[in-house]
């Protein structure tokens, strides 16, 4: 799932070891990835904007579908 830092923040990390579930740290966390926010032009071209978004890399990276 592909969410705003904000987002993710309310989000509960199962992954968290033996001292029980918490939220999500989002970029406060090394597992943390940014997606690249991906707009296709007019000509095909594909530009790659600053992201804006991110998701949980234990979790691996996330299907996006178009």
């Amino acid at each position: 799932m592909i969410v705003t830092e904000e987002e993710a923040k309310s989000i509960v990390c199962r992954n968290s070891g033996s001292t029980g579930d918490r939220l999500c740290l989002a970029t406060g966390c090394m597992n943390w990835r940014w997606s690249p926010f991906l707009e296709r032009n007019y000509d095909g071209s594909i530009t790659v904007d600053q992201p804006q978004k991110g998701y949980c890399g234990l979790a691996g990276e996330p299907k996006v579908f178009s």
